[in-house]
């Protein structure tokens, strides 16, 4: 009798499917943004470092985002490591989220850690770019890449050195938000300029808060509660206004005008002799409770004023 190969004769299990999910088509992936910040937990018995991270402007002209899934490393590293996918439902115009990797690895003198995230529908398909028809998560040429940030982690919270000061005014000017450097507004002739604003550490939980990249972005009452003070800093103008309205590189303005630190205070104002028959703008900044951060990295401006 002939011998049967009852392997060869099994083939599996067989259903008719469902229907597919379509593929979530990105507007414009160029558009979209991820910005990842270091924010830290001390509420244990050690610090813990986590990973904020921030995903904007993602707008879907088709399907579905179902998972948002993000991979990181430390920079000195080659291999990504893929987190556990972070669930969203995300639909047309305006998608954003927040997402937190928490136990980062760091240390005083900070750890940089890469991060890259793309996007899946339901079905775990990569979503893509309709502008270059490319799928999101593909390492380019041959993909539309990932959206990529990095982050220097050691162990102190980001958001403190950078949130503005809100409500800045020269208080006993003719014009409380000043004016500009063709007409400026105008001070006392004593010379002596008042500015207050809001007071920084009462603030509660603000969703879009302006930093000094011109981002808006999160930031807690916690992290409004660290803030140790303000510094005021001056712009003495030569020929016209600063570059920046910040003076985190003075240097380019030097043809224009310089940028001088006038001093610190713990008030939610200060007075300031001006200098006579010079045009000047203030900037006031949010001080970090750690000596080792930027003096000044954001704020809002007073205009020029005159007297």
């Amino acid at each position: 009798m002939p011998t049967f190969n009852t392997t060869d004769a099994f083939v599996g299990m067989f259903q008719i499917p469902e229907p597919g999910v379509a593929i979530a088509k990105i507007n414009s992936f160029a558009d979209c943004t991820m910005e990842v910040s270091e924010e830290i937990d001390y509420s244990g018995k050690r610090i813990i470092s986590i990973a904020q991270i921030d995903i904007t402007n993602v707008d879907i002209t088709e399907g579905t985002i179902s998972s948002v899934i993000i991979e990181t490393k430390k920079n000195s590293e080659s291999t990504w490591r893929i987190l556990p996918a972070f669930s969203v439902s995300w639909t047309g115009s305006d998608n954003s989220g927040q997402f937190f990797v928490k136990d980062m690895q760091f240390d005083d003198n900070g750890i940089t850690h890469d991060f890259r995230a793309y996007f899946l529908n339901i079905d775990g398909e990569k979503a893509y770019d309709l502008v270059t028809g490319k799928t999101i998560g593909v390492a380019t040429p041959s993909g539309a890449g990932y959206l990529e940030d990095s982050c220097i982690f050691n162990g102190r919270d980001d958001l403190v050195q950078h949130p503005a000061v809100l409500n800045l005014k020269a208080t006993n000017a003719n014009i409380t938000e000043g004016g500009n450097y063709n007409a400026p507004a105008h001070i006392p002739n004593n010379g002596i300029i008042r500015l207050e604003w809001d007071n920084m550490k009462v603030k509660g939980t603000i969703t879009n808060h302006p930093f000094a990249d011109g981002i808006q972005r999160f930031i807690s009452g916690k992290q409004w509660r660290t803030i140790e003070g303000y510094v005021v800093y001056i712009y003495i103008a030569v020929l016209a206004g600063p570059t920046n309205e910040y003076p985190v590189q003075p240097e380019v303005d030097a043809a224009n005008g310089t940028w001088y630190v006038v001093g610190e205070t713990q008030n939610t104002f200060i007075e300031i002799d001006c200098p006579k028959n010079k045009k000047v703008a203030f900037y006031v900044a949010c001080k970090a409770p750690f000596p080792s951060a930027p003096t000044v990295i954001t704020s809002t401006r007073i205009p020029f004023l005159q007297y």
